[in-house]
């Protein structure tokens, strides 16, 4: 006689949720110590943490679990002589990524937030990536940056077009060399439910607590 036996799971994105035992059937990514040997104070201060089989404290209805694997694309709407407005990203732990303003790579993503709010309305789309994809977004965005910033042929949404295809999130940079397209491309795939979650900054924005510490992960990482 054959016994078969019939396993319930549940995906959560990244990993499998068991029914039977109430615990995931792969370990949390992040870890106590990293790849580079440092360790992990935040995963010190929280004990139930150091068990790797429960991601998000085994709770991942109630909490969202930021684990340096997202990147915010933020879409300025156009004001004043630039009738296209802009396009840039935010990447977990390292900043801002934005080409043809004042900023330096890799700088505060909450101050060019609260910058592009002075003067314009700003749509923030997060979308779930892996380090792996980080990684090539932020390799191909300054390689693309590198080139020159031209805004009749190596523009803001040119170079982001360039990180997001290397990070696979957007298919084709070639035809999307605005930042209203890629927006639109955006807007798209929020309706597909790729994006994680999608904060709207309107001009003269006063409150940020909410805001803050929603998309704090995109600041650069205090060494």
């Amino acid at each position: 006689m054959k016994k078969f036996i019939s396993i319930l799971l549940t995906f959560f994105v990244v990993l499998f949720s068991s029914h039977v035992s109430a615990r995931f059937l792969a370990v949390d990514p992040v870890k106590v110590v990293d790849q580079n040997g440092e360790i992990n104070q935040d995963i010190l201060a929280n004990p139930q943490r150091l068990n790797l089989y429960t991601y998000a404290v085994n709770n991942p209805f109630k909490y969202v679990d930021p684990d340096g694997r997202d990147i915010a694309v933020v879409y300025g709407a156009p004001q004043g002589k630039n009738i296209f407005g802009h396009i840039g990203a935010g990447v977990t732990n390292k900043g801002i990524y934005s080409s043809g303003t004042k900023e330096d790579l890799g700088s505060s993503f909450s101050s060019y937030l609260k910058y592009q709010s002075t003067y314009r309305d700003s749509t923030v789309y997060v979308f779930p990536t892996s380090t792996e994809q980080d990684e090539a977004f932020t390799t191909a965005f300054k390689a693309a940056r590198a080139k020159g910033h031209s805004a009749s042929g190596n523009n803001c949404a040119d170079i982001l077009g360039a990180g997001l295809k290397a990070a696979g999130i957007l298919k084709k940079p070639a035809a999307l060399t605005f930042p209203g397209l890629i927006n639109s491309y955006m807007m798209r795939k929020a309706y597909e439910g790729k994006v994680s979650s999608i904060v709207t900054i309107k001009e003269g924005n006063k409150e940020w607590k909410a805001i803050d510490k929603h998309l704090k992960q995109f600041d650069p990482k205090k060494e």
